[in-house]
């Protein structure tokens, strides 16, 4: 009871640590549009917005349960402020509250059990850092191009706020409030995906929901285009995001099993950390630009899914290190 008891404890510790440190990405993302309008130079709108994700960005450099809280926030602002208000001062108000993260992050360290056993020899950090970066640059290169695939997926999700106020000229509270929609139909297909990811090849898994993704990401969307509606604008998102979070799942369940157990954290960590940093920091300002420059409200959608069939690429490299490793008993490859 007592080992139940604690696997409990971690679980709603660490889905808690997710949930406020993805808060605060969601709603700087589904309040780009008021910050840019705040903290920018008037009169070039897009420019503004432009400026706003590439601060977005560099939020990374010191860096989907949070989506529903800012989703909230969004119907709160709505029922009970105007778009002036709301562009005025209301968009603080969701910033305060990821001031949580801080008391929340203090217990989830104290109160997290040690994964490692006592008794388990281990290298030297220096030792293991230079296991990583001599010996598996490659599987890190790989894991970094599979994690690119579902940050970029997940920030196309993001702006989707700002696209649907910026250039679908839906309401503000509405598209905000869109998030929770998302964050209600990714969390039980993330689940799907990691149980599925259990009695099933991952990798089989990954890839054949990411294969369905990239088939529908423009279909999707050219249907929204001709029927620009709230209801179809959260029907659309809705569907891409379940195949999007069940892919995601599966995806994490890849990651850790590609590094031996001494280097598990610092190589799991190091490739998540480079895709997101890299292509997530990145996303929503070359979703602005393309959109910019080439006029066609397509364009992002083109980039998104070409990146998604470049980063599923990754997959079956991956899988054949993981097989070598199974078969030789050295994680060490790469």
């Amino acid at each position: 009871m007592r080992i139940q008891s604690g696997k409990a404890r971690n679980l709603v510790a660490a889905a808690m640590g997710n949930t406020l440190e993805f808060y605060d990405f969601t709603v700087y993302a589904a309040f780009s549009t008021f910050l840019s309008a705040a903290c920018f130079p008037a009169g070039n709108p897009r420019l503004a917005l432009l400026l706003s994700t590439v601060i977005f960005g560099i939020g990374f450099l010191a860096r989907p349960l949070g989506t529903i809280i800012s989703g909230l926030c969004g119907i709160l602002l709505g029922l009970s402020m105007s778009s002036t208000q709301i562009a005025g001062w209301g968009w603080r108000l969701p910033f305060i509250l990821g001031a949580i993260i801080v008391p929340v992050g203090i217990w989830i360290r104290r109160n997290m059990d040690e994964t490692l056993a006592p008794d388990q020899v281990h290298h030297g950090m220096g030792k293991n850092v230079r296991h990583v970066f001599m010996r598996m640059p490659g599987r890190i290169a790989l894991c970094t191009l599979l994690v690119a695939g579902a940050t970029i997926s997940q920030y196309f999700f993001l702006y989707g706020t700002i696209f649907a106020i910026h250039d679908l000229r839906f309401p503000a509270a509405f598209a905000i409030s869109v998030n929770i929609a998302l964050g209600l139909t990714g969390c039980p297909f993330a689940l799907l995906g990691g149980y599925l990811s259990d009695r099933y090849d991952p990798y089989v898994v990954t890839l054949a929901a990411r294969f369905v993704l990239c088939g529908l990401f423009l279909p999707a969307f050219v249907f929204l285009l001709s029927h620009p509606s709230p209801l179809v604008f959260t029907l659309v998102l809705m569907l891409l995001m379940s195949l999007h979070a069940l892919a995601s799942g599966a995806c994490m369940r890849i990651l850790p099993d590609l590094f031996p157990m001494n280097v598990r954290t610092l190589g799991t960590g190091l490739s998540y950390s480079l895709g997101v940093t890299i292509f997530g920091g990145t996303a929503q300002t070359i979703f602005t630009l393309l959109i910019d420059r080439t006029g066609d409200r397509l364009s992002w959608i083109y980039f998104v899914t070409g990146m998604l069939i470049i980063s599923s690429s990754s997959l079956v490299f991956l899988r054949r290190i993981a097989r070598h490793d199974r078969e030789t008993g050295d994680g060490a490859g790469g």
